[in-house]
């Protein structure tokens, strides 16, 4: 009878308290597209936004493969840099991100591979 009764119980609680599906494994992060240290302290994904920015390159597709936001990138280069330049390199607006003119040389003779 007790048998029973916990049996019963416990059909129960399964209906009331259906067990969580198994969870899905997170996808692997995507590795940056550019791996090597430097002295500016930035990321791959970083550098490969800025040197697309500085050539005139398709930016965009560099955040695409970093699969960050422009304005979350723009402002982790520009806090990143600070200390170095004391001021904004990247400008953002919301549309385009643009690199400060006077600091655009600089730039490019610290990020060229």
């Amino acid at each position: 009878l007790t048998r029973d009764r916990l049996l019963v119980e416990a059909e129960e609680e399964e209906r009331m308290y259906p067990p969580e599906p198994p969870r899905q494994p997170e996808p692997p992060a995507i590795p940056s597209p550019c791996p090597e240290k430097n002295e500016l302290d930035l990321d791959g994904a970083e550098l490969d936004f800025l040197r697309c920015l500085l050539s005139g390159g398709d930016w965009q597709a560099a955040l695409h493969r970093s699969g960050k936001m422009a304005s979350v990138t723009a402002e982790s280069i520009n806090e990143k840099l600070f200390d170095r330049f004391g001021d904004t390199v990247l400008l953002f607006d919301g549309d385009t991100p643009e690199p400060v003119e006077d600091y655009v040389e600089e730039l490019k003779e610290i990020i060229t591979p």
